[in-house]
């Protein structure tokens, strides 16, 4: 058990410094019992309220955008086409792709 965290910390700090060095890196993570919520809430203008990230680890990516108050909006709930799998400078660019384009929903 231990090792499956330190296994994910060392990939979510991967895919964070991926980001980073692609001038997107997130303002915060946070761990949950399925994955990683990765919050990028600030200079993102395609996402006027920000938007999170989160990688369910092992199974897929998900996009929620975020309210005027940096709370996610549930119902606004957007799976991913990407592979669970993605190396983390892959997953980084894509993210940077994503944070630029802005929301996919109506």
């Amino acid at each position: 058990m231990v090792s499956f965290w330190l296994d994910r910390r060392s990939a979510d700090a991967a895919f964070a410094a991926a980001c980073a060095a692609l001038g997107c890196g997130p303002d915060e993570r946070h761990e949950e019992a399925r994955g990683t919520a990765f919050w990028w809430t600030t200079d993102q203008p395609a996402w006027p309220h920000g938007v999170i990230v989160f990688w369910q680890h092992g199974r897929d990516w998900r996009c929620l955008p975020l309210d005027r108050d940096e709370n996610p909006i549930h119902d606004g709930t957007e799976r991913l086409p990407w592979t669970a799998e993605l190396p983390s400078d892959e997953a980084a660019q894509r993210v940077a792709e994503l944070l630029g384009k802005g929301p996919r929903l109506a």
